[in-house]
């Protein structure tokens, strides 16, 4: 495996801003320490279960080509996800975490891309936020569209996510356009197995990770334990307590 960020250029370019969030629990903070590694989850065991659905279609073998390609993309491509935003967010600190045990982790998008760099095929994306549903033949050229495309019910979260595309780009490498003038050939490739699995993929902590911030609503003595582990797992950066935020 490799890394693979070809293509992707204007994508970055379009992220909010350069800083990147993490929010999580300490419980999986702590994961994140022992392990050195970031959970990437398939998409179907996201919480959001409209992910990757974002198409219409034009002709009767719509509804088939839709649960094959929701299916698809659903089963065969894993993601760690990440808020793009220059500060803390109390929306934030109250979606993705137990306030009291919450923990931010702070990094950038170089920072992000290198502390994985050379070990895997992935990628990092921006999502977009739409209401209006794509044509499924177009824009299956762009082969993470249906993959990083929610409701604009979601625009807040600012997401940008690292795709583990290994499976998934299985897909560019069968479908030619030839093919794609042929919905019996669609549909035979999209009913080929390339299930995922959700997984770890190690990073390099000391890259990835700036700052750390912990819960306006943690206790002094939690903090305090948050500041020695991190210290412990030898990262030496600043764990500053979020008294306030956006």
């Amino acid at each position: 495996m490799h890394i693979d960020f070809r293509g992707f250029e204007k994508l970055w370019n379009s992220i909010a801003t350069n800083t990147l969030w993490r929010y999580m629990n300490l419980d999986k903070y702590v994961s994140l320490l022992r392990t050195r590694s970031l959970w990437f989850s398939r998409l179907d065991e996201f919480d959001d279960q409209h992910e990757g659905w974002w198409y219409e279609y034009g002709d009767g073998q719509a509804e088939t080509v839709d649960m094959l390609l929701r299916s698809f993309a659903r089963e065969s491509t894993t993601a760690s996800c990440w808020r793009s935003d220059a500060s803390l967010s109390q929306r934030a600190w109250r979606e993705y975490t137990d306030e009291g045990s919450g923990i931010a982790i702070k990094t950038d998008v170089e920072s992000l891309k290198s502390s994985l760099n050379g070990t895997y095929m992935v990628t990092l994306v921006p999502v977009e936020y739409s209401d209006e549903p794509a044509d499924a033949q177009f824009r299956l050229f762009d082969s993470l569209a249906h993959i990083r495309t929610k409701s604009a019910e979601h625009a807040w979260e600012q997401e940008v996510r690292v795709f583990d595309v290994s499976q998934h780009m299985l897909l560019t490498d069968l479908i030619t356009e030839g093919e794609i003038a042929h919905m019996a050939s669609l549909v035979n490739i999209l009913s080929r197995p390339l299930r995922a699995r959700s997984h770890l993929k190690e990073v390099n902590l000391s890259t990835l990770v700036k700052e750390v911030w912990v819960s306006p609503r943690m206790d002094a003595r939690t903090s305090d334990c948050v500041r020695s582990i991190t210290h412990e797992h030898g990262l030496q950066v600043p764990v500053t307590s979020a008294d306030t935020c956006v």
